[in-house]
This record gives structure tokens, sequence and C-alpha cells, in this order.
């Protein structure tokens, strides 16, 4: 939607710049410079003032043009003084005027691409190219709105506009931010070169080509490039020198890079408005809360209406109703004798911090000590976890957007996620994603940023399939399908698969790829050589360099194993896949119709290929309800708790689980069941209850103090006898301080509580 300005500033907005589908990426699939080539010379005579940086002199350009007696180049003016919804309107009646003009509508769409709205854009370049076909500006318009969407789309438009027009600035710097998105830096450098050429011949401007430039020397590592001088003495407030290179800091993981950027971005431009939302959001990510505040509410007073800076401070006043729980991790380092220590913030949501806490406090010291001596890496900085039960807050935290399909995301040693209530109970096992986002810290930490996306997602995988709170190794349907059809990409170009997927599952398939590369690397050269690749990745090594220093081998000859590994571990049902995913089909539909022995002939067919498979459509719930139909409860039993060992964790088939095994005196083991529930649905009152008296009764009292205080951040109805459990627990470990603490809390909402009196008289050893 466009919006009038009402803030009184006249803003100069020739950075136009629309909203693209790189997680965490600054919007980037428009350009600074005008590539228009029927441009008015009016209009560009004032573009040249602003490319000098004389914005006073552009501002007195441009203005009297706003008076124009053609519309078109009175909506272009109004557009460049900042007023974009007047300027939607002229351009409305502009082209109620001219309706045949294909030029009209090509610019109409650029005017959306600015104000970070492609997919209103792309419909207008789409009518402006069925009036004229061959229209070059409405073509590379549609390009850059389809950047903005998954897919391979726009990279196919933009190959298809340069076999026509090799010479295109506008496409040329399109095709090289891809190249720099997937770090291929001679790509873009052969294709920035040839555009710097052919602006040159054609007396455009080079100040894009700078910016890219000097981020691929950013990329090299070089701090002062010669591109970032050579802009700024053509235009010395031109920020976008440092705005378009904090993308690539972004999309690496490279925040703190990225603020010193922006910061200097809003140094030589104190009008770019947008370089100051994206200061805030990222000092956000570093924790700095007041300096974020600080610059999105500038970015706010220039630009109202830009939506990241809007929803980011609406977060920042959601904040205030979260609580910041400190404690502390202890781990100890290969080699060392002595333990050290860490400071650890959980910022939970005042609703859920008592019961949910002790979940995440469990969890975070347990990974922070098991990747430090798997890493051998000592967090240097206090860790920070947020936990938001609001998914579209949480999305906001990490994109700026609502609606993401994310569950987590972390920055260096902060890190954001779901909370078990962000989702519907048992859609997603947030113990599995905080363990994943904890790993997350170490391989970025440890190589100061610099590993691939691959890699470090990777690693995440590979540590919950193997040392996270989840059993077993979960590949779903879609992936094996992938895999099937031969879609993995080669290991040197896997970041692609992350950050430009050209197709919908692709992402996901990517996670599974890496995460079984490093399951690999570990099972085949050690666990070792992933620490050793960290700190190759910390000397500025790419993938190519860092498998052939740490394990001998190209990556051609890594792509090899990964195709003999994937045989070995799923050369059966990769094989019969068809067969496979029928027999799935079939059985649901016995399952309809009642038809119970067919479902289990075609459950066990289907297990005797793919065993492991617990997912969506699994055989073992169909399995288990076939069972009981039949009335044979122990072989139902048996079912599900082999579903269960293979990493299912569906809460209500897990609770069934556990009651049918307290049935058959395996007390135990239906304590283990619930156990894990609290990993997928802790906010349930009757776990809790059963779980402390559970650990109570077989004297784990630490445990069972866990469970009945999440319990009473629950708010259970009878929190009298709560208090009593917990003083049982105190007083079993010899603590008579805090037992007779919790006893008098449980008189106190039961004054003639009995058991509670008796405890009391033994603890204060009153018998009278």
């Amino acid at each position: 939607m466009l919006l009038d300005s009402t803030t009184g500033n006249i803003v100069l907005k020739l950075a136009r710049l629309a909203a693209a589908s790189v997680l965490l990426c600054i919007p980037l699939n428009t350009l600074a410079e005008e590539y228009d080539p029927n441009r008015d010379d009016q209009l560009l005579a004032c573009d040249r003032v602003y490319d000098r940086g004389n914005i006073d002199q552009a501002i007195g350009c441009y203005t009297p043009l706003k008076s124009s007696d053609s519309l078109s180049i009175a909506a272009e003016a109004t557009w460049a003084l900042g007023d974009t919804n007047k300027a939607n309107e002229l351009f409305r009646l502009a082209v109620q005027a001219q309706p045949r003009n294909p030029h009209l509508r090509a610019r109409w769409g650029r005017l959306f691409l600015s104000t970070h709205q492609p997919s209103q854009a792309a419909p207008l370049f789409q009518e402006a190219l069925q009036l004229d076909p061959n229209l070059l500006h409405a073509k590379t318009g549609l390009a850059a709105a389809l950047l903005s969407q998954p897919g391979a789309e726009a990279r196919k438009l933009l190959a298809e506009i340069s076999i026509e027009h090799p010479d295109d600035v506008e496409t040329l710097l399109m095709l090289a931010r891809l190249e720099l998105e997937t770090r291929n830096l001679d790509q873009a450098d052969q294709l920035l070169d040839r555009a710097l050429t052919s602006a040159e011949s054609q007396s455009i401007s080079p100040l894009d080509i700078y910016a890219l430039k000097a981020s691929a020397d950013m990329l090299r590592d070089v701090e002062d490039s010669e591109w970032t001088k050579k802009a700024l003495q053509i235009s010395p407030a031109y920020g976008d020198v440092f705005f378009v290179a904090s993308h690539y800091h972004l999309i690496n993981y490279r925040y703190r890079e990225a603020v010193e950027v922006l910061r200097k971005a809003v140094e030589v431009q104190e009008t770019h408005w947008s370089a100051h939302s994206q200061l805030g959001i990222n000092l956000l990510r570093l924790n700095d809360i007041a300096g974020a505040k600080k610059h999105l509410e500038i970015a706010y007073r220039g630009d109202p209406y830009d939506t990241a800076t809007v929803n980011t401070l609406k977060l920042l006043d959601t904040l205030d109703e979260f609580k910041d729980l400190d404690t502390t991790a202890v781990f100890r380092l290969p080699g060392d004798s002595d333990d050290s220590t860490v400071p650890v913030v959980m910022r939970l949501h005042r609703d859920e911090a008592k019961y949910l806490s002790p979940y995440v406090e469990e969890l975070t010291l347990k990974a922070v000590k098991t990747f430090s001596e798997r890493y051998d890496f000592a967090l240097a900085e206090p860790l920070i976890v947020e936990l938001f039960p609001n998914h579209d807050d949480f999305a906001v935290r990490t994109v700026s957007t609502p609606g993401v399909g994310l569950l987590g995301v972390t920055f260096g040693y902060l890190l954001a996620m779901d909370s078990p209530s962000g989702r519907a109970p048992g859609e997603f096992h947030w113990g599995s994603t905080l363990w994943h986002e904890l790993a997350h810290v170490f391989t970025i930490e440890k190589s100061d940023h610099r590993m691939p996306r691959w890699f470090t997602e990777g690693v995440s995988v590979y540590e919950e399939w193997t040392t996270g709170p989840l059993r077993g190794r979960h590949i779903p349907v879609d992936v094996l399908q992938a895999i099937s059809e031969n879609k993995l990409l080669p290991v040197k170009d896997l970041d692609s698969g992350f950050v430009r997927p050209t197709y919908p599952n692709q992402v996901t398939v990517s996670y599974m790829q890496a995460g079984l590369i490093c399951e690999m690397i570990s099972e085949f050269w050690g666990h070792n050589k992933l620490t050793e690749m960290l700190v190759e990745f910390d000397k500025r090594k790419d993938t190519t360099e860092a498998v052939r220093t740490v394990l001998g081998i190209s990556t051609t000859e890594l792509d090899r194993n990964l195709k003999q590994y994937i045989e070995l571990n799923f050369g059966k049902v990769i094989s019969e896949f068809d067969n496979w995913r029928e027999l799935l089909s079939s059985m649901h539909t016995a399952v309809q119709s009642d038809q119970w022995a067919t479902v289990v002939a075609l459950a066990n067919q289907a297990n005797e290929i793919y065993p492991e498979y617990v997912g969506n459509g699994t055989t073992y719930l169909a399995l288990h309800e076939a069972y009981e139909s039949n009335g044979n409860v122990d072989r139902a039993v048996e079912v599900l708790e082999t579903w269960f060992d293979y990493g299912g964790y569906q809460p209500d088939m897990l609770h069934q689980l556990a009651h049918r095994l307290r049935d058959q005196g395996r007390t135990d083991r239906a304590t283990e069941v619930l156990e894990s529930i609290n990993w997928v649905s802790p906010n349930n009152i009757d776990l809790h209850e059963r779980l402390g008296k559970d650990y109570l009764n077989r004297g784990d009292n630490q445990a069972a103090i866990r469970e009945f205080q999440s319990l009473l951040g629950l708010n259970p109805h009878d929190k009298s006898d709560v208090y009593l459990n917990l003083a049982y627990a105190y007083k079993n470990l010899n603590d008579k301080k805090r037992a007779k603490r919790n006893v008098l809390q449980a008189l106190e909402l039961a004054p003639f509580f009995r058991e509670a009196q008796d405890l009391l008289v033994e603890l204060t050893g009153d018998s009278s």
C-alpha cells in the first residue's frame, strides 16, 4: 500500500529498494540509479545533480517539475521528492490518459518496487510487456520483482535478457548481485567489469557498480576499498556504498560488521532512513536495545511507512512483557583441568517464565557443556536465549516481517525462537529447535562468523540427530523424493540452496543434505574434523579450501562420498521410493475403511523398506490403531514403543503410550516417555503433576523439584499439594530451610491440611 508522507520534510528518495526473500537480507532487488533509456531530459538533469551529492540543488531541480503539464513527469518528480502516495495517484491518472503506453506502466511498477511492494509491481510490468513484448525496462523491472520470490524465474529471465541485451547495465548488476550472494566473486567481478565498460560508453552513473565492487572487496576482507573512495568522490553523501555492502554481511551472519558499515552509511547520509532502520534492527540482534530504539525512531521520523521499522518498533514495546532470568553455564574444554563459566540470560514472556524456565535452563546449560567440549570453544560473551509465545513477534524479531515460516534464528551470542506455545501442540519439537540454535552459537562464533551457511546448518542438523533431546535422524518425504530425483547440489554450491532456492522445498532439502554431509564427515573422518573445518573457515578459507586442507580430498570427491553414504543409509527406500509411497497411500485408504488386516500387511511391507520413518503418514500410528481395534493391546504398545524409539513425538500418542506402560507396571519406561513430552508440549498440568510424583517416588528429588516448580507456573487448582510435594523433595535433599518455606506456603493456602501440618512438626521438631 502506498501512503502519503506527513513528516513535513522533503526527502529525496532516489535510492529505491524493494523487498527480497533471502533470510535476514536488506532489500536489494532494485537499483539506486535510473536505467530507463526513455527518461525525460529534465528528470535526467536533476538525477545528475543528485548523483554528485548536491541534495539541496536536486530538490530545487525536481520541485518545479511537480507542476509539469506532463502527468508522467509530475509523477516522477513527486516520487523523487518522497511523496509516493501522490506519485501513485499521478501515475494512475497518467495510465488512464494513455492506456496503451507501456512505458508508463513500467514506471508505475518501479514505484511499487521502490515502496517494498514487488507483488504489486509485477502485474504492471506484465501488462507493459503485453503492450510491448520487447520493452527492456519492463523486462528488467519484472526480473527485479521476481527476485523477491523463491524459485529460478528471476535468474531465468535475467539470462534471457542478457542474451538479447548483453550490455544492459541493470541486468548485469542484478546478475552480479546474485553471484555475490553465493560468494561467486570472480563471476561477479566479470559481470561488474562488463557493466562498468557499458556504463562508461553510455554515460551512465557508475555509483551502483562501485557499491557492488566495494561489496565484493568486503567479501574478500578488503577493509578500505578503492571503490568506496571512488563512489564518495562522486557523491560524498552516497550512503548506499555502505548500505549495499551491509546486505552481504548479513546473509553471511556477520552482524557486527553489518552494524559497522551501517553506521558509516548514516554518517555520510543522515537521511538514509533504510540504513537507520537496518542499523536499529541489527543493533537489536546484538542486544543493544537502547541503540536499536534510537535509530529505529530516526528511521520512523523520516519514513513512517517502512514496515520493517514499524514492526520492529512495535516489537520493542512487546519486549517490555518479557523477563530476563539469569543463570550460569559451566563447561570444561578438552585438555583443561578446571571448569569455566559463562553467563546465560533467558528472556521469556512473563506468562511463561515460571513454568518454562526450568527446561530452557536445563537444555541450554547441557548444550553449552556439550558443545564447548565437542567444538573446543569457550563462549566469550553472555549467551542470550529468547523464546516468543507469539510467532509473529518472533518473525519480526528475526526478519522484521510477520508470517515467516521459521522456528529459530541465531545471530551469534543471541538466539530467538518460537516458544512451545508459539505453535499448535506437537507442531514442532521445541527442544530440538533450541538445541539446533545453540549449536549455531558455537559454529558461528568459533569461525568468527566466517563459515558457509551449509556448514553451520549442517552441524546443527547433525547435532540434533546425534546429541539432541529427540531420537533419530528425521528425513522428510519430500527430501527423499529430491534425493531420488538427483536434486542434491554439489557441496561447493550448496549455499545457493539456502540463499536462492530454485524449487519450493529446496531449503529443506539443503538442510538435510548439509546434515548428512556433516554426519558423514564425523563417521568417516572423525568428529574432530568438523572442529578443524571451523578453524579453517576462521582463516577465511572457502568450502573448497577447507575440505582440501582438513579432509585431504576435493569437493568433487566429497560429493561422490556423499552419494555412497546416502546409498548405504537410504539405498533401499530410494530405490523403492515410489513403491514405498504407494504402500503408505494404500495403507491409509485401508485405515479409512477399517480394513485392519490389510493395514497391518501394508504397514509391515512399508517398514521393510524404511522402518525409521516416523513423520507425517508414518506406519506406526496406523499399526497401533489396527492392533487396538483387534484388542491386541500388548502389540499396540510394542508398535508405539518402536515409533517412540525412532523419534516419534506426537504428544497425545506419547500420553497414550505412557498410560499403557504404566498399566503394564513399567513405570520407569512410562516416566521416560512422559519426560520426552516436556520438549514438545510442556504447558500441561497433568504432565508435570504425574512426572513430579514419579520422580519423588523414585528419589530423583531435583527432577521432582523442577516438575513441581513448573506445575506452579501453570497455576494448578490445588497449589497446596504442590507446595507440600516440593517440601518433601527439599526435605529429602536435607534442605530444611526450603522445605519449611514450602510447607508453610501449603498451610497458608490450606490451614487444615493435616499432612502438611505433620511435615511442619517433623521439620521443626515440635511434637506438642
